[in-house]
């Protein structure tokens, strides 16, 4: 790399050039620089991404663009904060202070649950269970969360977006009942539930036209005892596909 051949690249009307990683030193980026030129270096990957990272370049072009990334934005890395513009959020850790609390704590809105166990074998449980700090493990008969109405909860005319960790302990087709409720509401507004006709975890969601619309996650995709994360999102407008979507993250698992 000289500076003839830059002049070439901003005469043609450039202003980005790529470089083949070993051609590469603090002259060399100095000199696009001095150029009024942005440099990219190819391929990079490993230690050496740092190492570029250190000399100015503008770009790397690698195998591992995560990575890159994490590099290039130290702080991005640290940890999620899940309540972020959420209008309820229930962590399910509230019995990790006290096993016998019948409180399910909204801890960025105003909607408290309140524990209902008519049974010896749905607890709290800790960090041995849980995906996180702790969870509630719903395994008997006549145990749930009954959460009051409340206009924050209200979709009304609005978009939504639900999501969980659940963790299943029979896939829809094993199921003893037609259904499987995980969360419900007494109007069907939005609703999360395993349905054993179709053989899937489904989300429903109703608008005020009652209009309705059930995506579903295919059973194959599912797996008892491991924690799953499912995402649901409804645009807010109610159409010929009623734009609603379902999602699932799952946790790797070996076989």
């Amino acid at each position: 790399m000289n500076s003839s051949v830059l002049s070439s690249v901003t005469n043609a009307g450039a202003r980005t050039v790529a470089w083949e990683k070993s051609a590469i030193s603090s002259n060399e980026v100095g000199l696009v620089h001095g150029m009024g030129l942005k440099l990219f270096v190819w391929t990079v990957d490993g230690a050496q991404i740092q190492n570029f990272i250190d000399l100015g370049v503008d770009g790397i072009i690698s195998n591992d663009p995560g990575m890159v990334k994490q590099l290039q934005e130290p702080g991005t890395n640290g940890l999620a904060n899940l309540g972020e513009g959420l209008l309820a959020y229930w962590t399910m850790d509230d019995g990790l202070t006290n096993a016998f609390t019948t409180t399910v704590g909204d801890s960025v809105g105003i909607n408290p649950g309140t524990l209902v166990r008519n049974d010896g074998a749905s607890h709290w449980f800790d960090a041995g269970v849980s995906k996180f700090g702790g969870c509630l493990k719903l395994e008997g008969s006549n145990a749930f969360v009954v959460i009051p109405p409340s206009a924050t909860l209200d979709i009304n005319t609005n978009a939504l977006t639900f999501s969980a960790w659940v963790r299943l302990q029979n896939l829809p087709s094993q199921l003893a009942t037609s259904f499987g409720a995980i969360f419900d509401s007494t109007t069907d507004c939005y609703v999360l539930y395993v349905d054993r006709a179709s053989k899937e975890l489904r989300f429903k969601i109703t608008d005020m036209a009652s209009h309705a619309a059930r995506p579903g996650i295919p059973e194959i995709h599912l797996r008892t005892n491991q924690w799953l994360h499912v995402a649901a999102t409804f645009s807010g407008q109610a159409g010929h596909a009623f734009n609603a979507r379902h999602y699932l993250q799952r946790d790797k698992w070996s076989t």
